[in-house]
């Protein structure tokens, strides 16, 4: 049996529906794009001990953030360092610690002097900011993605939208990965400073 799908406009529509996309968004884009670059910098060649997963989640997370694409970043910056976590195990021999669950492997991490309290804490955000987007939980407590605005609306800060809020979570978790990499880097000298121009 053949899997019905829709017929497809000429690809003369389909590519002036791309540019007028494109071209709507390109302001928001671009303060974007120069977000991400102030964060990682020039596009480089890295060595990632997280292996192919963890390339691939860092591509596609700065992508994603250009196009606003906010809940993968969050969801990307977790697999980037989980898998990076894992990978540091996984070349010491360490296969049992690597596949043991993200907050199983943030612990130890920190307890082997791999990551500092900070970073260990700012993981632990990570995950539990995920959390709430990946499972579904009912209420408006803190496991949910309506708990979390409403504890921020008490704080003080407010949202126009879901999304607003999603793009929010996806700096924080641009900032944890960065912040992350840039440790990593200076070997435990934490925090690193960009080069000044």
């Amino acid at each position: 049996m053949t899997r019905a799908k829709w017929r497809l406009p000429s690809e003369k529509e389909l590519k002036s529906h791309l540019r007028n996309s494109h071209r709507e968004a390109i302001g928001e884009r671009l303060e974007r794009y120069k977000y991400i670059w102030q964060e990682f910098g020039p596009p480089m060649g890295m060595i990632l001990i997280g292996g192919i997963s963890a390339s691939l989640a860092l591509e596609e997370l700065r992508l994603c953030y250009i196009d606003g694409y906010y809940l993968a970043c969050v969801l990307l910056a977790q697999i980037f360092i989980e898998n990076s976590l894992g990978g540091l195990y996984i070349m010491a021999g360490d296969e049992r610690t690597a596949e043991k669950g993200f907050a199983q492997l943030i612990d130890k991490a920190l307890m082997d002097n791999l990551i500092d309290p900070l970073l260990a804490n700012h993981f632990h955000e990570l995950r539990r900011m995920r959390n709430t987007y990946v499972h579904p939980n009912a209420g408006l407590d803190k496991r949910t993605v309506m708990g979390r605005m409403l504890e921020k609306y008490e704080d003080g800060k407010t949202f126009e939208s879901p999304k607003d809020f999603a793009e929010e979570d996806a700096r924080q978790a641009i900032e944890i990965l960065v912040d992350f990499l840039r440790y990593s880097s200076r070997q435990g000298e934490h925090p690193w400073e960009p080069p000044r121009d």
